[in-house]
């Protein structure tokens, strides 16, 4: 029987198929600091993100040998050596091909940092537990997305730049863009349009390309970087913020 103390947020999971868990849980299982028990006799002990194991995991097997290993989201990826649990900096490679350089903590990527994927694709940004939450993102097709990343996904709030110049900012969901977004397309014009799952519904122009209300706004008096409530034509109210990428706006539901 499961139980949950929500005042210290620690308890017992047992799973149908037997599988016991010991440690902080929230109403939905296992999230934090915890034990699995397996039928096997195998432990594995670390943090998990709502059920998944997720950084440096202690492994002890059924005869009592210890290992260590970094779990992502439930996956094994690669394991840990004792010598590496010191190092603040360093590059590590994952069994999957992906190489990481930047900050480290306990051997997991935590801070500033750099993933490179077999692909080609590249992760600039905040680490948090391993996993990406911030930062930049580049493309084999010559793509750019700078913005929110939510457990290494494109997540919450941010412009992608394609190849061509068109740019489109707005918010994403496990990258795709949803909801009210603008599109500046590669000769400057901007639209608000409604989006789901990156399809377009629907899609107004607004009469100002970049250089113009970039004008405006610094007739106004403001700099680059600064954020503003401004109104524009046919009395759309945008929330934007000049950037040196030239992604002037931000948008408010």
């Amino acid at each position: 029987m499961n139980s949950y103390n929500s005042e210290n947020s620690y308890g017992t999971w047992i799973y149908d198929n037997g599988i016991q868990y010991y440690g902080q849980v929230c109403e939905t299982g296992p999230h934090g600091t915890g034990k699995y028990l397996m039928l096997n006799g195998e432990i594995y002990e670390g943090n998990s993100i709502l059920g998944s194991l997720n950084g440096c995991v202690k492994y002890t097997s059924p005869n009592g040998e210890e290992s260590l290993y970094h779990f992502e989201l439930g996956k094994r990826v690669r394991q840990i050596f004792a010598e590496d649990l010191a190092k603040k900096y360093g590059q590590i490679t994952y069994w999957d091909g992906r190489q990481y350089c930047g900050d480290l903590q306990k051997a997991i990527p935590e801070g500033d940092g750099m993933m490179k994927y077999p692909d080609g694709s590249r992760c600039y940004g905040s680490f948090q537990e391993g996993l990406c939450q911030s930062g930049m993102g580049k493309f084999p097709d010559g793509s750019e997305y700078h913005g929110d990343f939510y457990i290494s996904k494109i997540h919450g709030d941010g412009a992608w730049t394609s190849a061509d110049g068109t740019i489109l900012r707005g918010k994403w969901n496990e990258g795709l863009l949803n909801g009210k977004a603008l599109r500046i397309s590669p000769d400057g014009q901007i639209y608000l349009g409604d989006y789901k799952d990156c399809c377009l519904i629907d899609e107004k122009p607004i009469i100002m390309n970049y250089e113009e209300a970039l004008a405006k706004a610094h007739s106004e008096g403001f700099k680059d970087g600064d954020s503003l409530p401004y109104t524009f034509y046919n009395n759309l109210i945008l929330f934007y913020k000049l950037y040196v990428t030239q992604v002037p706006f931000m948008i408010d539901d």
